[in-house]
């Protein structure tokens, strides 16, 4: 006797549910990714960009996109309360499975729009007859005096892209679904920074902010495997001044600063979903 095929998992099925739905309210968000690419493709078509031997990152920043994952939460919780009343009891799961997998579903969108920047970069130096190469090419120090250096992108340098955003994504979900007001929340920490920047005690702010971007953990590492750190002046024999880099990303620097925020992420997620929703 045949048997019923096994019905999908609740928190599956909530999932590519929520998956669907997002489509009409990512009309925008598509477009502008669409829009992008699409004005970069014509300005190198054109040589109002002219490639060079390498096509580096630095056409797509990984730090837009990363910027782009703390936003995108906010666009898929505005039409979706996530306090007071609201339409979760109507639901086959809980609150909290359904915020999960809202969550989890936009995480899948976000991944698949870098996931197209990328194929878009890599076509980009194809095309151009260009090599791929994910950061800002530059003097290394060992030989100040020579040209630009090619550095062949490391493999994981390719996995930072999904990696930051993935981070960014989960620290615009915590903000959104952990605080009443995340808009009021984020234009005062701000000024606050601003305000402690110019008179914060013996530069502590600046100090602060100085360690989350270019520390041993900070964004920089996870970003980029921590160029910004490696990043010099020199003075040339002929007297121009040219940035280099004192030495190149490592795989354990990058390691590092993904377990610190993805152990600072998962918390702050956790923390928010279980938020009290109805005070």
């Amino acid at each position: 006797m045949n048997q019923a095929p096994a019905a999908p998992a609740p928190l599956a099925s909530a999932t590519m549910a929520q998956f669907r739905l997002m489509v009409p309210g990512l009309r925008l968000e598509a477009a502008l990714v669409i829009g992008f690419i699409t004005v970069i493709s014509l300005a190198v078509a054109t040589g109002y960009i002219e490639p060079g031997p390498i096509q580096d990152f630095a056409v797509v920043p990984v730090a837009l996109m990363f910027v782009a994952g703390f936003a995108l939460p906010w666009t898929l919780w505005k039409q979706t309360p996530a306090f007071g009343p609201t339409p979760f009891a109507a639901m086959p799961i809980g609150r909290h499975a359904h915020m999960v997998a809202r969550m989890t579903a936009g995480w899948l969108w976000a991944m698949a729009a870098v996931a197209v920047v990328l194929a878009w970069v890599g076509l980009l130096a194809i095309t151009t007859t260009g090599e791929i190469v994910l950061t800002e090419v530059r003097r290394l120090v060992s030989d100040p005096t020579a040209g630009p250096v090619a550095r062949i992108a490391p493999w994981w340098s390719y996995v930072t892209p999904f990696a930051a955003v993935t981070v960014s994504y989960a620290l615009g979900t915590a903000w959104v679904l952990g605080l009443r007001r995340p808009a009021v929340w984020l234009i005062g920490i701000v000024v606050a920074a601003l305000v402690g920047l110019e008179l914060g005690p013996d530069d502590l702010v600046a100090r602060a902010l100085q360690w989350l971007g270019i520390g041993p953990v900070g964004l920089d590492h996870l970003i980029t495997g921590g160029l910004e750190r490696l990043d010099i002046e020199l003075t040339l024999p002929d007297g121009s001044r040219v940035i280099a880099w004192s030495g190149l990303p490592k795989l354990q620097d990058w390691i590092l600063a993904l377990l610190f925020w993805a152990a600072v992420t998962f918390s702050a997620v956790t923390v928010a979903l279980l938020r009290p929703r109805d005070v």
